[in-house]
């Protein structure tokens, strides 16, 4: 029944879920806000690339069988990673005044954090898909 449970997609889940306090900490704990957001960057980036070298290296499935894998990559593709390098690059300029992919800057983090709700909820559909798929 455990075996039933836990697999892979639960530990991505939980791994997300456990990165909100773990940026919370990191605001709190670093100063000036613009180290602590290139950490914060680097959580969100690990977490995608957990779920991409797991998907890749666990089963390799195809693009379209694991939406975990494709919430993933665009996750980091369009917002993980262009935020942290606007961030690394206009490292002395305020979040405010910055325009990351046409956007500014705190419009581009709303959207990521939607982005970043649907990878949880893509994971939790494949968690699900799992579950039910296995025989008893």
């Amino acid at each position: 029944m455990l075996k039933k449970i836990f697999n892979r997609y639960l530990f991505y889940f939980i791994y997300c879920i456990l990165i909100f306090p773990s940026v919370i900490l990191i605001f709190k704990n670093i100063q000036p806000k613009n180290v602590a957001a290139l950490f914060a960057g680097g959580v969100f980036i690990s977490c995608s690339l957990l779920i991409i070298i797991g998907e890749y290296f666990w089963e390799r499935p195809r693009w379209a069988r694991s939406l975990s894998l494709v919430a993933a990559l665009i996750f980091l593709g369009a917002f993980s990673l262009p935020m942290i390098v606007m961030r690394a690059v206009y490292f002395s300029t305020a979040f405010e005044e910055l325009t990351i992919l046409f956007m500014s800057a705190p419009v581009f983090h709303r959207n990521s954090n939607f982005a970043y709700i649907a990878l949880m909820i893509c994971i939790l559909i494949n968690y699900f898909q799992k579950l039910f798929s296995q025989k008893p």
